[in-house]
């Protein structure tokens, strides 16, 4: 708690953002706990607006024993000019480094991370700092709004080693946030010139969609209004700000709407984060396929086997990662046959007996098909005795699980002996596919909401360790923040926290991980085999071998 008896009163501003502070767990003594990220490839445009008018300052503020600090949205430094070499060692002995995150929930009231929360400027002076290791320093900070799209970019911050600012502080860093400001501007403007020339010179084209996306700007042609909504220009824009820089030539998605088009697209010269994008389709909307737990047919490609089929008893194995689908493809095996189902784990949570041998009579007797949800959970003997149904085909057998390398020995020669498998995708390898996924699922919890550009773009950014079960859940939160807050449009403010993070953030760019499973998927299709993939993927074998390094693939065999 603040201790009011020895602290002198505060200032309204000051006192507000010390309460916050508290809120944020932080105590006046505690050293903060500093992430660093200096990945700034999603700050060019502002670096690009600030370096002339840092240039200009450090001539200014020369053994001034001041310093700069420049810190974007997100309260992280990407730049700093010092005045003195005493400014320098402090800064730095406190964390004040290039990629240090600065937000008031991790270092307390400061003129860096406090005007973020309060979009307004901002002094103070050595004690009203909440944590002790900051008392020595008096700063005043200022934001930095852009001028075009009114959004934060950033504040920039003069800070010294004093009990109080100096009178000059404030109308300096005015006077070279206006000028930041100004560069912004000019930038945008020569951006939207080159944006719109882009769209202009395929714009014409007949019986396409055409797409222009800049750092702040979207255009888009009749035929492109029709068909694409918020969460595919999301998908657009994702690529568009792929940290890479890389556009595909020509590629395959999948719309929110299901339908599956050609996109091929350039990245804009001259233009930061922009690109056009000509989109046909390619082919038509496939009807839905009923399956289990309410999960549609966009969410899986086609599966053609059917475990009932002329009579014959036949065997189906779908193995992948927990909350992959798995479930729904089993279901959709089984067609219209009845289903007898034993989920192994669920009955294990209950305390019941898992009786593999009355559901195989029971399927039998009705000519159903047995379903088992958890196969690699089932104990020796249960397995044994499935081994034996499928090898005898005494009825239809339709086994989940997770991926075989992790089966045990006894599970993974049932899983030998079936017809047929399928692995399913986890879906940190579908980022081209996030928009209609999250597009299902959100019609399931509100139909007639919608989700915002931005949330597509940190959805993408997920590792999703659960998988379509994970992005369900995180669906439904969001909607629950929108709807609290009387919307039906989806922003990222409204994902839980975690999932708030820019597509800069992934393991893997957007554009890789798209490749990762476009080489997945060869690798599948050829069964293995490295050389009829690489022909299949149009590149050669040793480029295949440098790719499956690069993005983390372990080939099968």
């Amino acid at each position: 708690m603040i201790d009011s008896a020895a602290q002198p009163p505060l200032r309204p501003e000051i006192d507000v953002s010390w309460r916050r502070s508290v809120v944020s767990g932080l105590a006046p003594d505690q050293m903060p706990d500093f992430t660093v990220d200096e990945d700034l490839g999603n700050r060019e445009a502002l670096l690009r607006a600030a370096r002339p008018v840092f240039d200009v300052a450090a001539t200014e503020l020369a053994d001034s024993d001041t310093a700069l600090i420049l810190t974007d949205n997100d309260s992280r430094i990407i730049t700093l000019s010092y005045g003195g070499v005493q400014v320098e060692r402090n800064l730095a002995t406190i964390g004040a480094v290039r990629g240090s995150m600065m937000g008031e929930d991790v270092i307390g009231t400061t003129a860096l991370g406090t005007p973020v929360e309060t979009r307004s400027s901002l002094t103070v002076n050595g004690t009203e700092h909440y944590l002790e290791i900051y008392k020595h320093l008096s700063c005043f900070g200022r934001p930095i709004v852009h001028p075009t799209t009114h959004r934060l970019e950033g504040i920039l911050c003069m800070t010294a080693v004093s009990e109080q600012t100096h009178p000059l502080f404030a109308p300096m860093v005015n006077r070279l946030v206006a000028d930041i400001q100004a560069r912004l501007l000019d930038a945008a403007q020569s951006s939207h010139r080159l944006v719109l020339n882009a769209f202009h010179a395929v714009a014409h084209r007949r019986g396409v969609a055409v797409v222009a996306i800049g750092d702040d700007l979207l255009l888009t042609n009749t035929t492109a209004s029709n068909l694409l909504d918020s969460a595919d220009i999301g998908a657009l824009r994702a690529i568009t700000s792929d940290p890479s820089g890389l556009i595909p030539a020509s590629m395959m998605m999948m719309l929110s709407s299901g339908l599956i088009v050609s996109i091929s697209g350039e990245r804009i010269n001259g233009a930061h984060a922009a690109a056009v994008f000509v989109v046909a389709p390619a082919a038509a909307k496939r009807d839905p396929i009923p399956r289990g737990a309410g999960l549609s047919a966009e969410l899986f490609p086609s599966n053609d086997f059917q475990v009932v089929a002329a009579g014959s008893a036949r065997s189906l194995a779908v193995l992948g990662e927990p909350g992959s689908g798995r479930s729904a493809q089993a279901s959709d095996a089984v067609g219209d046959a009845a289903a007898y189902r034993i989920d192994v784990s669920g009955r294990i949570a209950a305390g019941g007996e898992i009786q593999v041998a009355a559901a195989v009579s029971t399927a039998a007797a009705s000519d159903g098909v047995l379903v088992v949800d958890g196969a690699e959970l089932l104990g020796d003997n249960d397995i044994a005795l499935l081994r034996r149904v499928i090898t005898e085909r005494r009825v239809p057998v339709v086994l989940t699980g997770p991926p075989v390398a992790e089966l045990r020995p006894a599970v993974a020669s049932v899983v030998a002996m079936c017809d047929e498998q399928i692995a399913t995708t986890p879906l940190r390898n579908q980022p081209h596919r996030i928009a209609t996924l999250a597009q299902h699922f959100l019609t399931r919890h509100a139909d007639k909401a919608k989700l915002g550009a931005g949330v597509v773009d940190a959805l993408a950014a997920h590792e999703w360790p659960a998988n379509l079960t994970e992005l369900d859940r995180v669906i439904a939160a969001a909607v629950d923040s929108a709807s609290s807050r009387g919307s039906r449009l989806l922003e990222v403010s409204d994902l839980p926290a975690r999932y708030r993070t820019s597509s800069r953030s992934a393991s893997l760019t957007v554009l890789e991980r798209m490749e990762r499973q476009g080489i997945v998927d060869a690798l599948g299709e050829c069964r293995g085999n490295k050389a009829h993939a690489a022909k299949l993927l149009g590149i050669s074998r040793s480029t295949l071998y440098v790719r499956l390094k690069a993005l983390g693939i372990e080939p099968p065999g």
